[in-house]
């Protein structure tokens, strides 16, 4: 009688843990504006968005990364600079990026450039270091947490024939009640 009643009241906090406790209000609709963040010039295109998940289950609701794509308009190889590459928070640089291929504890460690050859085009989801989180045991790997509301954005640090060029790229995140 008393396992039974262990598994039901264990499957009962797990429930109240995974939708939340409060359950009475509307949930929240996570959105960024614009969209998509585009920069045109004769050398690149770049393209930016934040990836916004308003699914279930509602603890993983939000926008938790950029997607990155850049267009080599030129003959040239254009060089990203990962260590020049920056998480813009509310105005301010806050650290660098974590993507596929980084291992979780050189998250902050010196990072290879990424190279676009001419005309080519290179894409690439990155995560705010920031924001990055590693989680032990049943669930092994690194995680990342969602972005708050307000002014969130790339610093992205790109080099073409020896010549540096940074782009800032700004996106604003909301959450709003569902209507």
């Amino acid at each position: 009688m008393f396992k039974v009643l262990f598994k039901i009241l264990s499957g009962v906090t797990v429930l109240v843990i995974l939708y939340g406790c409060a359950g009475t209000g509307k949930r929240l609709i996570w959105k960024s504006d614009p969209s998509i963040h585009k920069i045109s010039n004769e050398c690149f295109d770049i393209e930016a968005k934040t990836y916004c998940y308003n699914g279930n289950p509602a603890y993983i609701r939000g926008c938790r990364f950029f997607d990155l794509l850049i267009k080599n308009k030129t003959d040239k190889n254009i060089e990203i600079n990962w260590n020049k590459t920056f998480f813009i928070d509310e105005g301010q640089t806050n650290g660098g990026f974590m993507f596929e291929g980084i291992v979780f504890k050189d998250r902050n460690n010196q990072k290879p450039p990424n190279i676009i050859f001419g005309k080519g085009k290179f894409q690439k989801s990155i995560y705010p270091n920031v924001l990055v989180y590693y989680e032990p045991g049943q669930f092994l790997g690194w995680h990342h947490e969602k972005m708050q509301p307000g002014e969130k954005g790339i610093f992205l640090t790109l080099s073409i024939a020896d010549q540096e060029i940074s782009e800032k790229i700004i996106l604003n995140i909301s959450s709003e009640p569902e209507k």
